[in-house]
């Protein structure tokens, strides 16, 4: 049993206030899928929907011209640079050593 905000049991699930991405803002993944073409995933947090919406536009457009497979940093929005949680290789990667 659950309790209501007034005390009162409550065999209903509680409303939550629903907020679309947070306290801490939205999370993005931006990856390519071209199979023939493996690259890497990187994944932004704490972005605001209204703010860096263009910022994820012209990040994507960014990285769909890069050959590499890697998004470059010349260029990319700040958003994405302050929000970068991690960047993913693709699953086919091995590092190169010399």
């Amino acid at each position: 049993m659950l309790r209501d905000e007034d005390g009162s049991r409550s065999a209903a699930p509680r409303r939550m206030p629903w907020t679309p991405c947070g306290k801490r803002g939205c999370t993005a993944v931006v990856r390519r899928t071209d199979p023939s073409n493996p690259s890497w995933t990187y994944v932004f947090g704490h972005l605001d929907p209204a703010a860096d919406a263009q910022a994820l536009v012209d990040g994507a457009k960014l990285f769909a011209g890069a050959a590499d497979g890697l998004m470059p940093w010349r260029g990319r929005p700040d958003a994405l640079k302050r929000g970068l949680i991690a960047r993913v290789p693709p699953l086919d990667f091995t590092e190169q050593t010399e």
